[in-house]
């Protein structure tokens, strides 16, 4: 690769220029397809604080250049230096009379004229580091001179003295209202990208962060941004922080090919991002959002993404972020005096919810507010210590081991219980915690209930609103409520990333639901799903008692005798499906008012 290698002392910004020097370098061919010669067009002109710069190639290194006669060909470095030999690797034999040539570094085996995604910051000691140089050439003879495609962003990023926790980053992210890689064309001699992919430099191995800066460079296209995020990324077993920098409002940044941009940033109060997947396939994030986070750092400051469900869609002009209410397992609710123990601090920024978890469990719902405090959208975050684990149904999907909502999955524990739902809606209710129908206490805006036969949109903007039955049963004014149909998530699924509202198939085994593997438990209010597996070992997940809400009154009765599962599909009458299980009868599958409140245990999603 080309790379510079710039040791640093009290660097500044630093203008890069065209040097009167060229490098050359001859490539080397097979006997039958052109010689090139390649030079750099431009060496940089460092300022005294510089103690120096140079320019060289990788052994290894692919260019690719491509003929007017539309062949192509890839040439290899042979060795390092600032003058190297490139051998003919691949491609065709490329013409040699009359025809005129382009070349581009870094060669993609996979597409042409990509700008990697990833960077890859390699660290040389304490005062030195290197990157890679995106290059184009062309001309009309086999004399290639090479230039900078894109301008180069440094950053200086050190982390607050306030903060105790260590930051060993990982990632830095930048995303932009512009393409910063990806897929380019050349305009005169910088590149173009066509789309808004980000762009990602991998530290291989973390760097600790202290309150003396280390610098980082990454290479931008050049550009007037008037959207640009810079998140610095920290790399932990059990949670994930960061932190995003933004342009103020009105302001923007301007890029220029072949010119040094420097930044000064401060981690100051890191959040854990539940919107990120934090799956890396080639070191390239992905954001995975949903209706419902686990949370389950203890006192540690979150941010999610304010967009509707699954989906990137943002949920409009938020004026604010708020707590809607609060709930443990216990028929007493927390306090103005206790709720910091669950949550604080919550508030909204820059397209985020963020707020701060505290060392108790608890479940919470949040919502995004307009200028006139309508609610836009909302959000439960899953406030327990352990996260959940999958385990293997028969028929071979694979489940949550607990409901939505819990905080435990023992046998007989009010802490295992866990929230209703209304069929289609993502928001929860919530549900009993005693062996009777008492039902959770509730700090902050209280539940009611109202007349059904309302509006997706309406059901909405009213969270905390129990739609008795209308029409068919349902509390929504669809003849069928539709809004968990079909094979794939919706916006309004309430399961977590990567899970969604079952099928009914997952209860069954070769196609029927066989009762033996349902088995009631008196003692302890509810019943284990038991079977053997491949190695013939027992196996047992337990499943409350959940009660239901009546859907024509909202209250709730039958807490210890029955336990209702919400299923996605439906019945023949057009009735959404539950699993049935009850105290006194077999397990089965049947047809049930949507507009009822019943449990939900969530289908992992494995397409």
């Amino acid at each position: 690769m080309k790379k510079f290698v710039i040791s640093l002392v009290a660097l500044s910004a630093v203008l890069v220029s065209c040097s009167k020097e060229p490098v050359t370098i001859d490539l080397s061919a097979t006997k039958e397809a052109p010689v090139f010669t390649a030079t750099f067009a431009e060496q940089p002109e460092v300022k005294a604080s510089f103690s120096g710069l140079k320019v060289s190639w990788a052994a290894g290194d692919e260019i690719l250049i491509k003929d007017s006669e539309g062949k192509k060909a890839v040439y290899v470095a042979d060795a390092a230096g600032e003058t190297s030999s490139f051998s003919f690797k691949s491609g065709d034999v490329l013409g040699t009379e009359g025809v005129t040539y382009e070349a581009f570094f870094p060669y993609n085996e996979t597409a042409d004229e990509q700008l990697p995604v990833v960077q890859v910051y390699g660290l040389n000691g304490t005062e030195i580091t290197r990157f890679e140089a995106p290059m184009h050439a062309e001309g009309a003879t086999t004399n290639l001179a090479f230039k900078n495609l894109c301008g180069l962003l440094k950053i200086d990023l050190k982390k607050a003295a306030s903060v105790s926790t260590a930051f060993n980053l990982k990632y830095i992210l930048l995303e932009a209202d512009k393409g910063l890689t990806g897929t380019y064309t050349v305009d005169g001699d910088k590149a173009v990208v066509t789309g808004t992919t980000p762009a990602v430099l991998n530290m291989e191995s973390a760097k600790a962060l202290g309150t003396t800066a280390l610098t980082f460079y990454l290479w931008v296209p050049e550009g007037n941004y008037a959207s640009f995020d810079i998140t610095a990324m920290h790399n932990d077993t059990s949670a994930f922080y960061e932190q995003t920098w933004s342009l103020k409002g009105g302001s923007s940044l301007q890029i220029t090919r072949n010119v040094i941009s420097e930044l000064e940033l401060e981690v100051s109060n890191p959040a854990i991002n539940l919107s990120r997947d934090w799956f890396y396939s080639k070191n390239v994030y992905t954001l995975s959002t949903a209706n419902c986070y686990n949370a389950k750092v203890k006192n540690a400051r979150y941010k999610i993404k304010a967009v509707k469900g699954n989906s990137s869609e943002s949920v409009g002009a938020v004026a604010s972020g708020s707590l809607l209410w609060a709930a443990v397992a216990a028929a007493t609710p927390p306090t103005d005096a206790n709720i910091g123990n669950i949550v604080k601090n919550v508030r909204y920024s820059n397209g985020y919810v963020y707020f701060e978890r505290g060392g108790s469990q608890g479940n919470f719902v949040m919502a995004a507010k307009d200028a006139s405090d309508n609610i836009l959208w909302s959000w439960l975050i899953w406030g327990a210590n352990a996260g959940f684990e999958d385990v293997e149904m028969l028929g071979g999907a694979k489940m949550m081991d607990r409901n939505i909502g819990t905080f435990a999955n023992t046998a007989g524990s009010t802490n295992s219980i866990g929230l209703l739902y209304q069929y289609g809606r993502k928001d929860p209710f919530p549900g009993r915690v005693a062996n009777s129908n008492t039902v959770a206490g509730v700090y902050g805006t209280q539940f009611s209930v109202a007349e059904g036969g309302v509006s997706a949109a309406t059901a909405v903007a009213n969270p905390t609103v129990f739609y008795k039955a209308a029409t068919a049963n349902n509390w929504s004014s669809e003849a069928s409520v539709t809004t968990w149909d079909g094979l794939d998530k919706t916006i309004y699924d309430p399961c977590p990333v990567g899970y969604r509202v079952p099928d009914s198939s997952v209860w069954k085994e070769e196609g029927s639901l066989n009762t033996e593997h349902y088995v009631w438990d008196t003692a302890n209010y509810g019943f284990l799903y038991k079977y053997k597996d491949n190695d013939n070992n027992d196996v047992s997940v337990w499943f409350p008692a959940t009660g239901q809400l009546g859907s024509t009154a909202g209250t709730i009765n039958s807490g210890t005798a029955i336990t209702f599962m919400w299923c996605r599909d439906k019945a023949g009458s057009g009735n959404p499906l539950i699993l049935d299980v009850r105290y006194n009868a077999a397990a089965k599958l049947g047809g049930y008012a949507a507009a009822g409140g019943v449990g939900l245990r969530c289908e992992k999603i494995t397409e």
